[in-house]
C-alpha cells in the first residue's frame, strides 16, 4: 500500500497530551484534510463531511482486504474486514456498533461495511453472492424510503431504529440478511415540526403523474394536510423510480407493490377527511371517503363507520357509543399512525424470509381495531414503553452473544454543508460519546483478552510442547509454557484469562498460526484421504470376493447344466447352453471333445496311437476319394531299416545315424524305395525320407542326401492319382519345381494282400499323405503359436481371419493336398 503523508494523529492513544482541546484538534485538523476516520485503538471515529470523497472504490478495498487495523490508515473499511476476519478465523459472530447523532452520518457507514462484505467474497459462488448483495443494499433503499424524513439537522434522517444480521457461510460469504426495526415515529405521519418532511414515501409517491395518482385523484399541485408546507422535488422522483427498482429486485410481485402505494395514497386521503354534526347530532364525514376506502381496500361504510363511532365492552356486555367531533378526529389519527407504522413494519418483514401475509388484511384488522369490534376477552395490547423495553432486552442479550466492534460518528456542523466546522457541536458530541475517556480507557487497558482455553485452542500448533496435546495439567500452564517458547512478553495471566497488551503481538501469532495452518490442512488431508482409501480399498475387496462367489455360483451352475445334457442325452451334449459372462466356454467344449476322443480311442492300444493319428490325416484327405489308400493294414513308416524291405537297411541305418548327428534331422517318420521322374520324364532310382521336419532325396545305394532337403512348410500342394496308382507329385513353389516320384511298396505286403485274396494292392501314397499332412499340421501349429505370442508382445492386434478353404480338393481323377501355406 502506498505510503501517504500523515495528518496530525491517526490514532489517539497515540496523542501526546490527552485533553478535550487536544482531541478536538486533532480531530479537526484531520477533517480539514479530508481525513475524516481516525481511530481509538480499534475504536473508529468518523466525522461526517457531508460531500463525496474517493476513498470507497474497489482499489480502496483492495488495499483493507486482509490487512490488520494498524496496518493500514483508519477507515470503516479496515472495520468491516476485521470484523468479516474474526468470523472467518475464529468462527465468532461479530457485530458493527455504530453510534451518533442524527446527521452524523450512521446510515452511510453501515452502507460502506455492507458494501464491503458483499464485495468480499470468494468467486465460487459470485452470482449468488451478487445477489445477496443487492437484496442488503436494495433493502436500504425501501426502509429509508419509508423510514426516513427530513429534519432540521438532517435531510436523510432515520426515524426508526434499525438492527441488521447478516448470515455468513462455512466460507465467509454472506448468504442472507434479517433486519429488526425499533420504534418507528410514527407520530411524524400526523404532526410534524416547522421546517421538517414527513416521510419520503409520501414526497416520492406525488412526485410523478404515475398509476397510483391517477387512479385516486392526487396531483403534486394540491396541498395535503399530513405533508405541511413541504413540496415533492425532483429528487424524489427520481429515488420514486430507485425505490420502485429495489421492490423488483427483492422480489415484490407487481401486485404488493401496488397495494403498498395503495395505502401510502390511503394514508393521505385519510388525512383529508372531514367531520361535522347533522341536525340531529349524528357525525357526518365529509372529503374523498370514497376514494379512500378503495386505497385502504375497505368498505366506506366500514370506514366511515369506524370513525363515527366505536364499540365498548361493559361488564361483559357490548356497548355501542357514538363519537364526537373529537373523538372522530383523534380516532383519524389515531388510524394514520396505526396503519403507516403496520405498513412499515410489514416491509420490514418482507425484505426477510416472506411471511405470506396479505396486505389489506393489515388494513382491515386496524380498522376493525379502531372501530372496536374485539372481543370482550381480548387483552388491550402491550404499550409503547413495553415494546421498547422488551426489544431493547431481545437486542442486548443478541449483542453479548457477538464479538463487538465500534464507529463512533461524528456531525461537524449543524448546517450540513461540507467544510464547516462547529466547534462546540463537536465538543458536545465528543463529551456524551465520552471519546476523550475511550482512549484512557484504551491506554491502561489491553488488546485482547482471551480465555486460557480458547486461546490454547487457537495457538497450541506454535510450540512443540503443546502440539498437538499439552502433557500438563491446566490451560493456563500449557499457555505459560507456549508463550514462553515464543519469547511472548508483553502479556498478562489473569485467573481465567490472558490479556495482551499489544495489537501488534496478537497480529504475530495470527501470522505465525497461518504459516502453519496448510502444512497441518496436508498432514490433515493426506490423513483423511489414506482412511478413504482404505475404506475404498475394503469395499473393493468385498466387491471382488461377493464378485467372485457370484462366478463361482454362475459357474457351478453352467456346470450342472451341462451335466445334465449329459445324463439327458447319454454322454453327448446336443445343443450347448448359453454360458456365463467371461467363463472360457471354448475352454470347456475342447475338453469335451477331447473326452469324447478319448472314449472313442480307449479301446484302441496307446501304442498305436500315433499310427491312428496319420490315419486320421490321411482319412480326412483320402475317404471317399481314392478306394483303396492302405488303411486296413499296419503302417510301418520307415520301410528302409526294414531288412525284408532294404537289403542294405545296416548302412542306411548308419547313414541315417550319421545325419542324426552331424545335421540333426531329426526322427526319420517315413521312408521308401522310389521312381523319380525328371522334367525330361527320364526315370531313375532313389530312396525318399521325410522326417520331422523336411523331405529327403537320398541314393539308392549309399542313402546319401542328394542337393538341398525341401522343409515341410515349403509344401504347396500333394498331388495323387484317385486309381490305385502309387504315383505321387509334391509341389515346391519356391523352388519352382515339383517332385514327382513313384513309390515302391513292400514286396511281403503285396504278396500278404494276394494270399488274402483282396483286391487291394500294397498302397504307400495314404501312408506318405497320412504323415505330410500330420506333420504339416504340428509344424504349422508350433509356428502359429510362436507367431502370436511374438504380435502380442508388440501389442499387435489381429485382424479377423477369413474361412479357410478345404484343405483337399478332387478334380479330374487327381486328388491335391493344400497345405494353408500354399494357399496363403
Amino acid at each position: 500500500m502506498a505510503t501517504q503523508p500523515e495528518v496530525g494523529v491517526s490514532d489517539f492513544v497515540l496523542l501526546d497530551n490527552l485533553t478535550t482541546d487536544n482531541f478536538v484538534e486533532n480531530l479537526h485538523l484531520r477533517f480539514k484534510h479530508n481525513k475524516i476516520y481516525t481511530y481509538i485503538g480499534e475504536v473508529l471515529v468518523s466525522v461526517n463531511p457531508y460531500k463525496s470523497l474517493d476513498i470507497y472504490g474497489p482499489q480502496h478495498m483492495a488495499q483493507y482486504r486482509g490487512r490488520e487495523m494498524f496496518e493500514v490508515p483508519p477507515h470503516v473499511y479496515a472495520v468491516a474486514d476485521a470484523c468479516q476476519r474474526v468470523l472467518r478465523q475464529q468462527g465468532k459472530d461479530t457485530c458493527v456498533l455504530i453510534s451518533g447523532e442524527s446527521g452524523s452520518g450512521k446510515t452511510e457507514a453501515s452502507k460502506f461495511i455492507m458494501k464491503y462484505i458483499a464485495a468480499n467474497t470468494t468467486q465460487v459462488h459470485r452470482e449468488y453472492i451478487d445477489r445477496v448483495k443487492n437484496v442488503l443494499i436494495q433493502s436500504n433503499s425501501i426502509l429509508e424510503t419509508f423510514g426516513n424524513a427530513k429534519t432540521n439537522r438532517n435531510d436523510n434522517s432515520s426515524r426508526f431504529g434499525k438492527y441488521m444480521d447478516i448470515h455468513f457461510d462455512y466460507k465467509g460469504d454472506p448468504v442472507g440478511g434479517h433486519i429488526s426495526n425499533y420504534l418507528l415515529e410514527k407520530s411524524r405521519v400526523v404532526s410534524l415540526q416547522p421546517g421538517e418532511r414527513n416521510f419520503h414515501s409520501f414526497y416520492q409517491l406525488l412526485s410523478t403523474n404515475n398509476a397510483h395518482t391517477k387512479k385516486f385523484g392526487l396531483n403534486t399541485t394540491t396541498t395535503y394536510k399530513i405533508l405541511g408546507s413541504e413540496r415533492p422535488t425532483a429528487q424524489d422522483s427520481k429515488l420514486f423510480s430507485v425505490t420502485n427498482s429495489a421492490f423488483t429486485s427483492l422480489g415484490f410481485s407487481p401486485a404488493v407493490v401496488t397495494d403498498i402505494w395503495n395505502i401510502v395514497v390511503g394514508v393521505i386521503l385519510l388525512g383529508e377527511l372531514t367531520f361535522s354534526e347533522g341536525q340531529e347530532g349524528q357525525l357526518d364525514v365529509g372529503g374523498p371517503l370514497q376514494a379512500c376506502a378503495r386505497a385502504l381496500g375497505v368498505a366506506a361504510e366500514a370506514l366511515r363507520g369506524s370513525m363515527a363511532g366505536r364499540v365498548l365492552a361493559a361488564g361483559g356486555d357490548l356497548v355501542s357509543k357514538r363519537h364526537s367531533l373529537s373523538d372522530a378526529h383523534y380516532t383519524r389519527l389515531a388510524l394514520l399512525k396505526a396503519a403507516y407504522d403496520r405498513l412499515f413494519t410489514w416491509i420490514v418483514q418482507q425484505v426477510r424470509p416472506p411471511l405470506h401475509i396479505v396486505l389489506i388484511f393489515i388494513i382491515s384488522a386496524i380498522i376493525k381495531s379502531t372501530a372496536g369490534h374485539e372481543s370482550p376477552t381480548s387483552k388491550r395490547p402491550p404499550s409503547a414503553a413495553t415494546l421498547f423495553r422488551n426489544s431493547m432486552s431481545a437486542l442486548v442479550a443478541g449483542l453479548q452473544t457477538k464479538e463487538p466492534f465500534y464507529v463512533r460518528c461524528i456531525k461537524p456542523n449543524p448546517l450540513q454543508t461540507p467544510n464547516t466546522w462547529d466547534d462546540q457541536l463537536v465538543r458536545h458530541q465528543v463529551a456524551y460519546l465520552g471519546l476523550v475517556e475511550n482512549v484512557r480507557v484504551r491506554r491502561a487497558g489491553f488488546a485482547s483478552r482471551q480465555r486460557y482455553d480458547r486461546f490454547l485452542k487457537r495457538y497450541k500448533m506454535l510450540s512443540q510442547y503443546t502440539w498437538p496435546n499439552f502433557r500438563g495439567t491446566s490451560d493456563k500452564d500449557a499457555v505459560m509454557v507456549l508463550l514462553k517458547d515464543l519469547q511472548v512478553t508483553d502479556v498478562q495471566y489473569g485467573h481465567t484469562k490472558l490479556f495482551i497488551r499489544s495489537a501488534r503481538t496478537l497480529h504475530q501469532l495470527e501470522a505465525a498460526r497461518a504459516d502453519l495452518i496448510p502444512s497441518i490442512v496436508v498432514l490433515l488431508q493426506k490423513l483423511w484421504r489414506g482412511t478413504i482409501a482404505r475404506m475404498r480399498y475394503r469395499r473393493m475387496r468385498a466387491a471382488l470376493v461377493i464378485y467372485n462367489a457370484w462366478k463361482r455360483y454362475k459357474a457351478k451352475r453352467y456346470i450342472a447344466e451341462l451335466q445334465a445334457e449329459l445324463k439327458r442325452n447319454r454322454g453327448v451334449i446336443k445343443c450347448w447352453p448359453q454360458p456365463p459372462r467371461r467363463l472360457p466356454a471354448a475352454l470347456l467344449q475342447a475338453a469335451y471333445r477331447r473326452w469324447r476322443a478319448y472314449l472313442t480311442l480307449r479301446p484302441v492300444p496307446r501304442d498305436q496311437w500315433p499310427q491312428l493319428k496319420m490315419k486320421i490325416s490321411a482319412a480326412s484327405a483320402l475317404a471317399a476319394r481314392r478306394q483303396h489308400w492302405g488303411a486296413a493294414r499296419a503302417w510301418r513308416g520307415d520301410y528302409l531299416a526294414d531288412d525284408h524291405y532294404n537289403a542294405k537297411s545296416a548302412l542306411y541305418k548308419a547313414s541315417i545315424g550319421n545325419l542324426q548327428r552331424t545335421q540333426h534331422i531329426g526322427k526319420a517318420l517315413f521312408s521308401c524305395k522310389v521312381h523319380k521322374f525328371n522334367r525330361y520324364n527320364k526315370l531313375a532310382e532313389r530312396c525318399l525320407l521325410i522326417t520331422d521336419s523336411a523331405i529327403y532325396k537320398l541314393d539308392a545305394n549309399t542313402f546319401k542326401v542328394l542337393k538341398k532337403p525341401t522343409s515341410i512348410s515349403e509344401v504347396g500342394a500333394v498331388r495323387i492319382m484317385s486309381s490305385e496308382v502309387q504315383l505321387v507329385v509334391v509341389s515346391v513353389p519356391a523352388a519352382n519345381n515339383d517332385l514327382v516320384v513313384g513309390l515302391v511298396p513292400p514286396a511281403a505286403a503285396a504278396a500278404a494282400a494276394a494270399a488274402a485274396g483282396s483286391a487291394a494292392p500294397a498302397d504307400l501314397v495314404g501312408e506318405l499323405v497320412g504323415v505330410l499332412a500330420n506333420r504339416y499340421h504340428m509344424y504349422v501349429h508350433i509356428l502359429l503359436y510362436w507367431l502370436l505370442f511374438y504380435l502380442q508382445s508388440f501389442w499387435v492386434p489381429a485382424s479377423p481371419a477369413a474361412p479357410a478353404p478345404h484343405p483337399f480338393t478332387h478334380a479330374h481323377n487327381v486328388i491335391t493336398y493344400h497345405p494353408a501355406s500354399a494357399r496363403a
